[in-house]
C-alpha cells in the first residue's frame, strides 16, 4: 500500500515528534549538501529543535559571516527597490501637475489663454514677465551680434596681413629685375678694318708690303 497523506500539523506526541524531526532534520541537512556541491550554491541552513538544540551546516568554501553580510545587502536593496516602486506613483503625479502647470504658463505667455488670468495685478505680473523675457532676448541678440562683428574683424585682419606679406614678396622679387635694368653697359672697345685696332692694322700693312719693295724684279737689276 501507498503512503498515506500526512496531515500538516504539530505532533502531539513527544517521542514521535523527536523522530520526525530527526529524520526530517537529517534529510534536510542532506539536501542542502547535495545542492552546494552538485550545483556550486552557497546555502547556509540553521535549524533549532524544541528544546532549543542547534543544528547547522554552511556550504564549503564560504563562511556564515560571509552568507549574513550577503543577506544583509540583498535584503536592503531589495527594500529600497520595494520603497521606489511604492514611491513611483506618487512621482509620477507629481510630474503631471509640474507638466499642467508649466503648460498653462506656457499658454499665457503666448497669448493663447488669458481668460485664465482673472485680476489686473495677474495681467501685469504677466506683462512685467514678457518684459523681462524681451530683454533677455534683445541681450542675447546683441550678444550674437558683438561675436559676429569680432569674427568678421578677425577675418579682416587675417586678409590684411596675407595682402601685405604678398606685396612685400613681389617687392622682393621685382628690385632684381630693376638692378639689371638700371646697370650701365658694357661696352666693347672700338674696332676698324675688320675688328683689328690701328697699330695692328698698320703693322700688318707693313708686314704685307715689305716684301714687294726689297725683292729684286729680275735677276738682271740684281
Amino acid at each position: 500500500m501507498g503512503r498515506g497523506k500526512v496531515e500538516m500539523k504539530r505532533i502531539d506526541n513527544d517521542a514521535s515528534r523527536g523522530v520526525t524531526f530527526s529524520k526530517l532534520r537529517a534529510g534536510l541537512l542532506k539536501k542542502a549538501h547535495e545542492l552546494a556541491v552538485l550545483c556550486d550554491a552557497h546555502l547556509g541552513v540553521i535549524v533549532f529543535s524544541s528544546n532549543g538544540k542547534l543544528f547547522d551546516y554552511c556550504s564549503p568554501h564560504t563562511s556564515w559571516s560571509e552568507l549574513i553580510q550577503r543577506y544583509e545587502s540583498s535584503s536592503t536593496s531589495s527594500s529600497t527597490s520595494d520603497i521606489q516602486l511604492q514611491q513611483i506613483p506618487a512621482e509620477i503625479e507629481r510630474l503631471r501637475q509640474e507638466r499642467d502647470h508649466l503648460e498653462a504658463s506656457l499658454r499665457r505667455l503666448t497669448g493663447e489663454d488669458l481668460s485664465s488670468l482673472a485680476t489686473d495685478e495677474e495681467l501685469d505680473d504677466l506683462e512685467q514677465q514678457l518684459q523681462s523675457v524681451l530683454g533677455k532676448v534683445r541681450q542675447r541678440e546683441d550678444e550674437l551680434l558683438t561675436e559676429q562683428l569680432d569674427e568678421t574683424r578677425q577675418k579682416v585682419q587675417i586678409l590684411e596681413d596675407q595682402n601685405s606679406f604678398l606685396r612685400h614678396m613681389m617687392n622682393e622679387d621685382m628690385q632684381p629685375q630693376h638692378a639689371a635694368l638700371e646697370a650701365p653697359a658694357v661696352m666693347a672697345p672700338p674696332t676698324l678694318f675688320g675688328g683689328f685696332f690701328p697699330e695692328e692694322e698698320a703693322a700688318l700693312t707693313s708686314l704685307q708690303l715689305w716684301p714687294e719693295l726689297t725683292q729684286p724684279s729680275s735677276l738682271h737689276d740684281y
